[in-house]
This record gives structure tokens, sequence and C-alpha cells, in this order.
């Protein structure tokens, strides 16, 4: 997401929109631009969502980019990337979708929503490890993106003119830039044990299929939609939401629930006043009843 706020030139005439449920680095990033000079528009919630109406309004001619997470990490919240790039397309912005918390785990189709920009991590529903990522850019963008690095894998054609039997040409050598998305931003050499990794988990996931992983994840989380409430638990993530994670509202979570869970030797996700569950394909309904036995009845 650097990468790309630096191609794009993000600035004082190149400002961004964005919201609460983006993740916290991407909002450091776009906070620390704004203190340079960016404009910025950072979205709050309503009843658990961001209203694309919201969206529009605050789409100004000053607006370069609108800069969400797919499907947020704390809550859950899931945009209609479709709908959202009608959007911002219509009104001259371009779209960056963060798809760490949805590839791998929903049925996602980044053509067909019209994104401009979007890029996951290895390490969360793709299922490899830290120090993998993956960015796509939109075809028709790759010629409007400032290129902000330069490494070997940049180039192409290289020709050395320095040593005996080489060919006359400049000391430095010569070159073509690759104009492609890869050639403006994968500069250098790349995790290779992260990307043998990657295709073993790519395979397993491609062999399963992501619609039977969102499939079998379904009715687990509908327990917890179903069960947790009647104990004091407020849901957060909005019901039509397919996504991987299930948030709810608990005052003192983490101070009350981790010793129990902790001892019952059950791993989920603890804010000061939230719990996150994310289950997938590792997990079953003996799981989710485990967990609901050690929780409060009240």
């Amino acid at each position: 997401e650097n990468h790309v706020a630096a191609a794009l030139g993000l600035g004082e005439h190149a400002g961004v929109v964005t919201d609460v449920y983006h993740y916290d680095a991407s909002l450091i990033l776009y906070g620390e631009r704004h203190k340079a000079g960016m404009p910025l528009t950072v979205l709050t919630s309503k009843n658990n969502r961001i209203e694309l109406a919201d969206v529009e309004r605050a789409i100004t001619p000053r607006t370069k980019l609108v800069a969400v997470s797919h499907v947020g990490s704390d809550t859950g919240f899931q945009h209609d990337l479709k709908a959202l790039c009608d959007v911002a397309h219509r009104k001259g912005a371009y779209v960056y979708a963060d798809i760490v918390q949805s590839a791998g785990a929903i049925p996602l189709d980044v053509k067909a929503a019209g994104v401009d920009f979007a890029c996951s991590g290895a390490y969360k529903w793709l299922m490899a490890d830290f120090g993998v990522a993956f960015l796509y850019v939109r075809p028709d963008r790759v010629g409007e993106l400032k290129r902000t690095a330069v490494g070997w894998r940049s180039a192409t054609d290289t020709q050395s003119h320095a040593y005996p039997f080489d060919p006359p040409g400049p000391p430095v050598g010569s070159w073509k830039m690759r104009d492609t998305a890869a050639g403006k931003f994968e500069v250098s050499t790349p995790s290779w044990i992260g990307l043998s990794m990657l295709i073993a988990s790519i395979d397993y996931i491609s062999q399963i299929g992501v619609a039977r992983i969102a499939a079998h994840r379904a009715p687990m989380i509908a327990r917890l939609r179903e069960e947790l409430p009647k104990r004091g638990f407020a849901p957060m993530t909005p019901p039509e939401t397919q996504g991987p994670i299930v948030t709810f509202a608990y005052q003192d979570a983490q101070k009350k629930l981790e010793p129990i869970l902790k001892a019952a030797n059950i791993k989920v996700t603890l804010g000061s006043n939230r719990m996150r569950v994310s289950p997938s394909v590792y997990n079953d309904m003996g799981d989710i009843e485990k967990l609901l036995q050690a929780l409060p009845k009240a």
C-alpha cells in the first residue's frame, strides 16, 4: 500500500478517502501523509457498517484514492467492492483494496469488481507465511504510476559493456525498463522459501475450493451469532457479511475471558472490550461447542 501511495503521488492535490475499519498501519500511513498536507477523510461507522452513500459524499475533486480493507480485520465488516468501485470511478477516484482477510477465505474476483489496486499478505487465509505478498494492479492503470524504486528486476535485456568480448557501449551497461506492474514494484529478490510455501498452500486451497471453505465455516459462525448475544456478547459483525470473522463487543473482554480461554486451551483474538473468532477448515462444530462451553453463560 505504501508503494501504491508513492506511485500515485498522493499529496496536497491528491488525497484519500478511507474508513475506521481499514487496517491500523494503513491509517497511520495516510495519517502521516495528512500531516504533510494530503487531504484525508476517515469515515466512521453507522450500525457497524461503512455506508456507501457516505463514501460517495466524501469523494471530492481532490480525492485520488479510496482505500479500504475488503474485510475489516477487527469486526469483519465487508465492503461491496463492485459498488464501491462504481462510485469511486464515477467520481474520478481509484480504489485500493486490502484483501488480506478475504483472499483464500471468500470467493473474490478483483477484475469483475473493477478494483484498481489490491494486495494481500500470504500469512492469513492463504495459509502460507510472513515475508511474501502479492500486489494486483489493473493493467490500464500501470502507465499512470510513477516508478518509485529501481532494482535488478526492474529491467530486462541487460547488457554489459565493461568486459572482454562485450559489445561496445556505455560502461554503465545498457538495458530496457520493464513497464509492467512487476517491473515497477517487484524490484529485488523475493523470499523463495516463502514463495514455495505459498505455492503449496494455494494448491491446497484450490483443491478444496474457496466456496467450500466458506460453506464449511458458515454454520460455525451462525452458531456463534445465535448463542452469544443471549450471554451479553453484542454482535459487531453485520449479519450479511460472508467473511471469516465474527466479532462481539464484551466489556473487559481481555481481562475477563483470557484466563478462562487459556485454561481451556482455546485461542481467539481478544481486545480490551471485544472478542474475535475466526474459524476455518481446521475447525469443526466441536470446536465451537467447546468455546461456548468455556465462555460465561450470562
